[in-house]
């Protein structure tokens, strides 16, 4: 009973700590932009609702609040605000409110929070790409995708075996003992399941000759197995070998960046996938449980992989970090890409608009995010058996 607390203690303290640390780097990002520009920085909070404490350092107040899931910059000249008195309007107009810089250096300091989670990837990915020879695997449904960059390679890591056979099945019918290493096919050797299947599947409706031998390696016999039409021969296996993509030669050196477009291309085909898979059984749960989640499925992550120690966590936090980062840019007005708009749109009409309009739109964006945010924390509740038993 003391461990399980311990051990939720430990993973919530890990997922504040890991989410805290993205907003401060997110937020940082704006920060310094702001001030590269000339630009006031009134408050700089990590987390939102009540304050916690704050401490005042030059103009800026920096404040930690009680939710640590998010976090602002607040600079004179951006935001929301509708009935400013004559004072802060004054302010407005002074070289020091955002609202008096050209609009590039606005889009700076806008996009700065989503560069600095791209940096805080990129550098990640080369820590870990380094220790792991420039390589990494990839899920084993997604062996046959087409990656940019690196090379995509099967990897072995265990016998060619089968744990079972099929009750009636024509390997039983056949004679072949109950588990085995399978050594040859017709004549040809096998090492990798891929193999196996694919002399299977040439054979459909006939004879293969097998070379089978037990666990021990003490026996080694031919045995003679119908393939039925379905491309079976009544055996249970488990595939032996794991996808791995290598960086070579110079792209080393760019490793860390162009992991970002690889990384891009492995979660639009992983989501192609599972939205496939779901049109064709009728199944949506797994697009459920495996789909957008909240801290809720973040914590069974973190506590799955604590034991494999910090370099698991850096993972952790790299690919955070890079979703983050896509989630910001997104055309959203209560997001980064979505104040990039209004700042493109006010640039061509040549014109402030309307900040009530604006707040209006921002808000309305922002409530909606919120209840999305609740969906999605109510689905991981629904789905929380299943999201525990997925990382176990």
């Amino acid at each position: 009973m003391f461990q399980s607390i311990l051990d939720f203690v430990i993973n919530i303290g890990l997922l504040i700590l890991l989410l805290g640390f993205l907003v401060l780097i997110h937020e940082l990002g704006h920060f310094i932009s702001a001030l590269i520009v000339g630009a006031k920085v009134e408050e700089f909070s990590i987390g939102f609702g009540p304050k916690l404490f704050s401490k005042k350092i030059g103009e800026t107040e920096f404040l930690v609040k009680v939710l640590p899931l998010g976090g602002y910059v607040k600079i004179l000249g951006e935001g929301d605000e509708v009935n400013p008195d004559d004072e802060r309007k004054k302010s407005f107009k002074t070289d020091r409110s955002l609202k008096s810089k050209k609009p590039w250096q606005k889009i700076f300091v806008m996009l700065a929070g989503v560069t600095m989670n791209i940096f805080l990837a990129i550098i990640l990915f080369y820590i870990l790409l380094i220790k792991s020879g420039f390589a990494f695997y990839l899920p084993q449904n997604l062996g046959e995708i087409d990656l940019p960059f690196g090379k995509v390679t099967q990897e072995k890591y265990a016998d060619l075996k089968y744990t079972q056979l099929v009750e009636g099945g024509n390997a039983q019918l056949a004679g072949m003992p109950d588990q085995g290493l399978i050594k040859t096919m017709n004549g040809d050797p096998v090492s990798l399941t891929s193999e196996m299947r694919d002399i299977i599947g040439q054979y459909k409706g006939q004879v293969v000759s097998m070379v089978v031998c037990d666990y021990e390696l003490v026996v080694c016999k031919d045995y003679s197995v119908s393939v039925t039409d379905d491309a079976l021969i009544g055996i249970q296996y488990f595939d032996n070998y794991a996808y791995k993509v290598q960086y070579e030669s110079i792209e080393k050196v760019f490793s860390g960046f162009l992991h970002i477009p690889n990384q891009i291309v492995i979660i639009g085909e992983y989501l192609d996938y599972m939205f496939t898979n779901a049109r064709e059984t009728g199944n949506y749960k797994d697009v459920a449980v495996e789909g957008v989640s909240s801290p809720i499925a973040l914590y069974f992550v973190i506590d799955s992989l604590k034991s494999d120690g910090i370099w698991a966590f850096l993972d952790i936090m790299a690919n955070i970090s890079f979703s983050l980062a896509m989630v910001n840019v997104l055309p959203i007005p209560a997001l980064d890409g979505g104040r990039v708009i209004f700042i493109i749109i006010e640039a061509i009409r040549k014109k402030e608009l309307d900040p009530r309009l604006e707040a209006l739109i921002i808000q309305i964006s922002f409530l909606i995010m919120m209840l999305i945010m609740v969906l999605v924390v109510l689905k991981d509740i629904i789905f929380i058996k299943d999201i525990g038993d997925m990382f176990k």
